[in-house]
């Protein structure tokens, strides 16, 4: 398809393995109850393949990377893509059990972003990185400024060629094993990113495919205690590139949220989109950037 093309997918295998998180955590809403699953029945496939922690030998990590880089449609297939329109949905588990549903829009091009989340009854969240500043605005038009690592974490995001060169963001990375994860026997790939978080992916051992990740968010300079695991699947092929169309997100075992993507356009983003609003222009003019934020992107 050329530029334009419309089709129903989702761009987190394009880079935004940590992408604005506002209507689960941004809001203050806390997460159900609800049990984890498939633990005991990906215990039983190991047991019956064989594939115990001592009888299979890890493979190297860039076999793995390799691997999964060929099961997406390869090199060219991530890094032909220039920008994205993106639209889909959120839904966000409160504690009282009810489930909000928060549509959002998302324009990308390398190393930029803009997302708009559409929040019920309070109105549009806007996030974005233009190339050089990191920023959020509330509907009242209240501006910030992300800066030190969380300004680093969210140009990451910002990087659709991530698949192409994960080990670029990380100190070290070792395949630990053979680990069962959310229904999928997986390679363990345990990392250390550039400042120092540790972080762990998941890559199915039959497809190579990236299954999740398990990590702790980075916010403030430092990891903070409660767990947070992302959970891909529903892939699909679109123009030769395999991606996920939902992630699951769970906090310290419980349901947290999902997210749908519906739409995507490719290659037809104007630039003038990633702007800097005009508060934000004024906020960082006056050098008054606030500090760093709590939980606005997942980051680790």
């Amino acid at each position: 398809m050329g530029a334009g093309a419309h089709f129903a997918a989702n761009p987190l295998t394009l880079g935004f393995r940590r992408r604005a998180q506002t209507f689960f955590t941004l809001l203050g809403y806390r997460k159900s109850m609800l049990p984890r699953w498939g633990f005991l029945a990906v215990a039983a496939i190991l047991s019956l393949l064989g594939l115990t922690r001592a009888e299979r030998p890890a493979p190297a990590v860039k076999d793995v990377q390799a691997k999964f880089i060929k099961a997406l449609g390869g090199v060219d297939a991530i890094t032909r893509v220039r920008s994205m329109t993106m639209r889909g949905f959120g839904i966000a588990y409160e504690a009282n059990g009810k489930h909000t549903r928060i549509p959002f829009v998302i324009y990308a091009s390398d190393f930029k972003r803009l997302e708009v989340d559409t929040v019920p009854g309070k109105g549009n969240f806007s996030f974005g990185y233009d190339g050089k500043i990191a920023w959020a605005l509330s509907p009242a038009g209240k501006a910030k400024v992300f800066t030190g690592t969380d300004a680093a974490s969210i140009r990451r995001d910002a990087d659709l060629r991530y698949f192409a060169h994960i080990p670029a963001y990380f100190r070290s990375m070792t395949v630990v094993g053979v680990r069962s994860f959310y229904g999928h026997v997986c390679y363990l790939v345990r990392g250390i990113n550039l400042w120092g978080n540790v972080n762990n992916q998941y890559y199915d051992v039959a497809s190579g495919l990236l299954t999740g990740y398990r990590f702790h968010q980075w916010i403030g300079g430092a990891p903070e205690k409660a767990e947070t695991v992302q959970v891909f699947d529903r892939y699909q092929r679109f123009d030769g590139l395999l991606i996920s169309t939902r992630e699951t997100d769970y906090r310290d075992g419980r349901p947290a949220g999902a997210m749908y993507y519906v739409s995507i356009r490719v290659n037809n983003v104007d630039p003038r989109v990633f702007k800097l609003p005009p508060a934000v222009t004024a906020l960082v003019k006056s050098k008054r950037s606030g500090g760093e934020s709590r939980r606005v992107f997942l980051r680790a």
